[in-house]
């Protein structure tokens, strides 16, 4: 292929890539920048528009400015607008209607020295008005001096309340920090940046940063009151609000995860951990002449009875979620459970075991527990186990403990970059489980169980922690991403190598998120003190996936004995934008769960 054929080649894939995509350049002094931009990007976009705030007459009495009109009027795709105010875009008639997929204001300020608050006001309103500009796929793109943005990113690190605080400003207008990178005046060597302290002078452009902003939606409106209230007046005894879904009354805070099977979406970690583990699994035990039965993917769902049967420790069965379904013919509610481990599901696996032994059986699925809000990788709601299920006979001296060495030591040696940071992953289901150890890490637990025919059958089970696992395998910054659905998350799990042929590092959907701290602060009831997992509920019915951790950090008790707990609420999302104003509504709203629905006295 000649070189002239490979640049038409070129050319035309970035003709098919540009087509109705839409360019906007704000702030462009004396177009030095939009010039050298378009001599890399003008076949990127099907129409340019670049903008200055300033008139056509003022310009061409710039040094560069009648220059900069004559060389970009060459190009049929530009139109240059004047007196375009970056803060009013939604309202100007030029551009009205337009949707652009790309929109960049490169070093915003209003003059002055150091007129910070006049600056994020700035900054603010014209995120917020470029954001309804947007098209769905959008990116802003801001341009800022070294140490103005307020990110950790910064390499010189301000004082936070001495910058510009664009996170927090773009947050207002539901933008979220997708990128950070260097600006490189290299690729822009006739840009001349000019309004520094007020003055016809060049901005300093060492260590400047492009801070990238996607818009991104919530998951849901925050819930009214009364609808999470309702359902207590037919089932008074429920200790959570409920919603409805499938026929079934589900915990409220459980609903963007209930059934979520994630086991079952393509190139999701989840799947691939569970993947190599039944792959690891089979090529284990068929040196060991075990046979390994199907897989088994379990319903979340269990009858009372099936929990009495396994003769449960009362401390076990009341932290189990309580589901409700209703029945068509009466008035009454049949009870239903939601299974807090794999474990309760043996009885219905044990028949499925093959003849042939020593045989294994596998069974995947969804486990669920009340407990508080903390920053250990387990004190999740909701999680995803993979149990193996041994069989053997008298005579045989294969272990459960034995295997799950060998398994995941290979997964570990062989599978995990060496660079994984150390983590503990959670065991203690039953009181005689013990721990498989490598190095630091726990991955899984092992237990004894008994047979219906004692002198015939052995059975171990093994319990593998899958979100943990998948967190650790593929360096995620926060177990919260593997629930995620964003479609940033989503794209780079569907791309990403499989297991063993690459090393991972996702990157988070929102980049230095904000941190927003809220004290939670209340009298117990005098009939009864509030649990823990019930400030939690209360506090998940609102915040969802925006709760990072709610830790009780003072407790008090007053000359007539009257108990007071206050939890410090952290709040910060892994994809999702969370602005201080909303941030404020989420905890009040939590805080009037506590007070209607638990009875608590707010402080």
């Amino acid at each position: 292929m000649y070189k002239t054929d490979y640049i038409l080649i070129q050319m035309a894939c970035y003709l098919e890539s540009s087509r109705d995509s839409l360019c906007l350049i704000l702030g462009d002094g004396d177009f030095s920048f939009t010039c050298d931009f378009l001599l890399h990007h003008h076949l990127e976009y099907s129409q340019i528009i670049t903008s200055t705030l300033e008139s056509r007459e003022d310009i061409l009495k710039k040094k560069k400015g009648k220059e900069s009109i004559e060389q970009i009027d060459k190009y049929k795709n530009v139109t240059i607008l004047f007196c375009l105010d970056a803060t009013e875009l939604h309202e100007c008639e030029s551009i009205l209607g337009y949707k652009f997929n790309k929109v960049i204001f490169n070093f915003p300020h209003v003059g002055g020295k150091s007129n910070i608050g006049a600056n994020r006001r700035l900054l603010k309103s014209f995120l917020q008005s470029s954001s309804l500009c947007l098209a769905e796929q959008g990116i802003i793109d801001v341009a800022l001096c070294q140490g103005q943005g307020g990110t950790p990113g910064e390499i010189i690190q301000r004082e936070y309340n001495n910058t510009w605080k664009v996170v927090e400003m773009a947050a207002e207008s539901g933008l979220i920090l997708s990128k950070l990178n260097s600006f490189s005046p290299s690729h822009y060597p006739n840009y001349t940046p000019t309004g520094y302290r007020s003055h016809d002078r060049r901005f300093h452009l060492e260590r400047s940063l492009v801070h990238s902003f996607i818009s991104h939606c919530d998951y849901t409106d925050p819930p009214l009151l009364h609808t999470l209230l309702q359902w207590k007046q037919l089932i008074p005894d429920c200790p959570y609000p409920l919603f409805e879904m499938e026929d079934l009354l589900i915990p409220f805070e459980l609903r963007n995860r209930f059934k979520r099977s994630l086991w079952n979406i393509p190139k999701h970690p989840i799947q691939q951990i569970s993947s190599v583990l039944i792959k690891l699994s089979d090529n284990h035990l068929s040196q060991c002449d075990i046979k390994l039965e199907d897989t088994h993917y379990c319903s979340p769902l269990l009858s009372a009875t099936q929990l009495y049967e396994l003769h449960l420790s009362p401390v076990l069965i009341s932290t189990l979620y309580k589901c409700y379904k209703t029945s068509l013919h009466t008035d009454k509610y049949s009870e239903l459970f939601l299974s807090p481990s794999l474990l309760l599901h043996i009885p219905s696996l044990i028949p499925s075991i093959h003849p042939h032994l020593p045989s294994m059986a596998i069974l995947i699925g969804e486990t669920y527990k009340r407990c508080g809000i903390s920053h250990l990788l387990t004190e999740q709601p909701v999680s995803n186990q993979l149990m193996l299920l041994l069989t053997t006979s008298q005579s045989d001296t294969i272990s459960m403990r034995a295997i799950l060495q060998q398994i995941l030591s290979h997964l570990i040696k062989e599978l995990i970059p060496v660079w994984l940071p150390v983590s503990t992953l959670y065991t203690g289901i039953l009181q005689d489980t013990t721990e498989i150890k490598f190095g630091e890490f726990v991955l899984a637990s092992t237990s004894s169980l008994k047979g219906d025919r004692e002198d015939e059958l052995n059975r171990e089970v093994g319990i593998v922690y899958l979100d943990v696992l998948a967190t650790i395998v593929y360096n995620l910054d926060d177990v919260r991403v593997l629930w995620s659905y964003s479609s940033r998350v989503s794209s780079f799990f569907r791309n990403m190598l499989p297991l063993g042929e690459g090393t991972f590092k996702c990157t988070p959907p929102n980049l230095h998120p904000l941190r927003l701290q809220h004290d939670l602060c209340f009298w117990h009831p005098w009939e009864r003190t509030i649990p823990e997992y019930e400030v939690a509920t209360a506090i998940r019915c609102y915040c969802q996936e925006y709760v990072k951790s709610a830790i009780l950090f003072n407790e008090f008790v007053c000359p007539i004995k009257r108990l007071s707990h206050n939890y410090r609420l952290v709040l910060q999302s892994c994809d999702l934008c969370l602005s201080r104003s909303k941030a404020h509504q989420l905890q009040s709203l939590a805080r009037e769960l506590l007070r209607d629905f638990y009875g608590v006295e707010l402080r």
